[in-house]
């Protein structure tokens, strides 16, 4: 059976414009990673 998670990203991620794409993604890998972390400590 296969597990989904769902994560959350922060809308205030998305309102600096200054923001290159790059730079933009791997802020939200960054809290993908930090928040499925968090799941499995939770199981």
């Amino acid at each position: 059976m296969k597990t989904t998670n769902f994560i959350t990203i922060p809308k205030s991620l998305f309102e600096d414009n200054n923001l290159s794409h790059r730079e933009l993604m791997k802020r939200v890998e960054k809290v993908a990673k930090q928040q499925l972390e968090n799941q499995r400590g939770y199981r």
